[in-house]
């Protein structure tokens, strides 16, 4: 997975989001699945952050070189999430 590693990770307010959408990005939504099932966004892809593979999950899913917008439930999570994107760990 090609990433810019330069890339700063920050907050998006919801109408940050549907720009970026917008702009082309991909919404991954990284809640657990049945969280994912009850209410998620039309058009985002559900990969449930964990240590374990998880920049390879998302890299199966998505093009190469894509933009990406992380969706949590849990700040420490997301930028853990992020992270492992960044690194491709």
């Amino acid at each position: 997975m090609s990433l810019d590693r330069s890339a700063e990770f920050r907050a998006l307010t919801p109408v940050e989001v549907c720009a970026e959408i917008d702009r082309g990005a991909i919404l991954i939504d990284i809640r657990e699945p049945t969280v994912f099932a009850v209410a998620h966004l039309p058009g985002s892809i559900n990969v449930q952050f964990s240590a374990r593979r998880f920049a390879e999950r998302v890299a199966s899913v998505i093009p190469a070189g894509a933009m990406v917008v992380l969706l949590g439930d849990d700040e420490s999570r997301v930028v853990a999430a992020a992270s492992d994107l960044a690194t491709g760990s």
